[in-house]
């Protein structure tokens, strides 16, 4: 994470030395960014192949449904930016900065909601995960 943390800065960085360009309209139209683009659809890569191997060696039906509804946020999370870059092609280049600013700003709110929610509320994760044992000795259950 750390690594991916330190790449993204990198190609940010790469990618201002090319802001005074006038055919930029946004800050993945740039090789620094295109990239930035090509590690989402990494990481989108790798999370599907991870949630695959859980949901393969999983039969308990409760946990299959919490990771089922985990990879759909997290699919909205990792491919915001991309399908967003992508749909944004269709519009005049002067409304693209806008469209992709809002646009991946809130996928990303509402994926960060959803995950939230999932995570934090009593529900499927509370369940399955130690946040639903007490650990006190004595305590009445949750």
């Amino acid at each position: 994470n750390a690594e991916y943390m330190g790449l993204q800065g990198i190609f940010v960085v790469l990618g201002r030395l090319y802001d005074d360009e006038f055919d930029k309209f946004h800050d993945h139209d740039t090789w620094p960014g295109l990239v930035l683009i090509v590690l989402h659809l990494a990481l989108f890569a790798v999370f599907v192949v991870g949630l695959r191997k859980s949901l393969q060696g999983e039969s308990n039906y409760g946990k299959r449904y919490f990771l089922t509804r985990f990879g759909q946020r997290g699919c909205i999370w990792f491919l915001s930016l991309p399908v967003t870059i992508l749909i944004c092609e269709i519009f005049p280049p002067y409304y693209r900065h806008r469209i992709v600013t809002f646009s991946t700003l809130l996928l990303h709110a509402v994926a960060i909601s959803l995950l939230t929610l999932q995570f934090l509320t009593r529900g499927e994760y509370f369940r399955f995960s130690q946040m639903s044992r007490n650990i006190l000795p004595g305590a009445k259950p949750l």
